[in-house]
């Protein structure tokens, strides 16, 4: 069995007959990334070696592959340099909570490993699919059309040498009457019915901004837009949480008056639950033993301040020992006397 690993005395080289350290370094950030380009490399050269020993690569082929794998240093560093391009891309993304990375052949474990990276950094749902597999059309309900009425399309518009998605349809939308009519037109005049949305307060994609600049148009009013559209967005968001803060704050106004309301009832002689009596004890500091609480939880129903105990009584089960609860009541009842 061959293993490849990073780090020497890992469980792969222990349970392994040989194999290859790559010694690629710890990883810093929590992705490993260092380690799987590292045993890709490796996995590639392995393949090579055999290759060319079975005479299934020739030379010329393993020339040009070591040639471009001397070459990745210089092609990672021209990736590391679109990091403020890939930032500024990411926006888009940003109320995404699903994702598909799609890899064909020998592409498709890069596309797992993407898929995980996002997982393990961002914690959105993401997965890996080979893109042969890929289907956009189901067979699997077929229509008058043969397909699915819920298949989507994208409305491509072609502006100069631009081309770009307008918009995304379904296919059950798309056969409504005068729907397919209103797309195309949307998209013959969607320059200016993207400055009108712009207008009306409408959300502006990021796309458009780039398309603007693609054409050489001022996408200033669809910035601005973007800008004032988030900034409705964040003082919606903070109303919300301020509602949210303001009823929560409600909530705990009524949990403490009925705590109040039973820990008077409870002090006059009435009995109370014990869900009750422990909630009010927690919340006065008294502390309870933990095997006092299970009995309270497991077997009383109810209780007073003089210890009287209604329980529930199991059939063929001995009636349980109440000392510890009625201990509990006295000593409370001291703590209150002693504050």
């Amino acid at each position: 069995m061959y293993g490849i690993c990073n780090v020497v005395g890992a469980s792969i080289p222990r349970n392994t007959d040989s194999g290859t350290y790559i010694h690629v370094g710890p990883e810093i950030g929590v992705a490993s990334t260092k380690a799987f380009t590292g045993q890709v490399t490796v996995l590639m050269l392995l393949a090579l070696c055999v290759g060319q020993m079975r005479g299934t690569v020739d030379d010329a082929t393993v020339e040009r592959i070591v040639r471009e794998l001397k070459n990745m240093p210089l092609y990672i560093k021209d990736v590391l340099g679109l990091a403020d391009k890939i930032k500024n891309l990411s926006k888009i993304y940003t109320y995404a909570r699903n994702f598909l990375y799609l890899g064909r052949g020998y592409n498709y474990p890069t596309a797992l490993e993407g898929a995980l990276k996002l997982k393990e950094i961002s914690y959105i749902h993401a997965e890996g699919y080979p893109a042969a597999e890929m289907k956009f059309i189901s067979l699997a309900r077929k229509n008058e059309y043969g397909n699915e009425s819920e298949d989507s399309f994208h409305v491509i518009c072609k502006i100069g040498d631009v081309h770009f998605s307008c918009g995304q349809y379904s296919r059950r939308i798309l056969d409504k009457e005068g729907h397919r009519e209103e797309a195309a037109a949307y998209c013959k005049n969607w320059i200016e019915n993207t400055l009108k949305d712009a207008e009306d307060g409408k959300i502006i994609p990021l796309l458009s901004v780039h398309v603007f600049k693609e054409l050489g148009l001022d996408p200033t009013p669809l910035v601005q837009a973007r800008e004032t559209y988030a900034k409705r967005q964040e003082e919606k968001r903070l109303e919300r949480k301020r509602k949210e803060e303001q009823e929560r704050k409600e909530k705990e106004a009524r949990w403490q008056q009925l705590l109040d309301e039973n820990k008077r009832k409870f002090l006059s002689g009435e009995k109370i639950t014990a869900e009750m009596f422990l909630e009010i004890t927690g919340r006065d500091g008294f502390d309870i033993h933990i095997r006092t609480k299970g009995t309270f939880n497991r077997h009383v129903a109810a209780i007073d301040r003089n210890g009287t105990v209604s329980f529930r009584k199991y059939k063929g089960r001995r009636t349980p020992d109440f000392t510890g609860c009625h201990k509990a009541v006295a000593d409370y009842l001291d703590f209150l006397a002693g504050k």
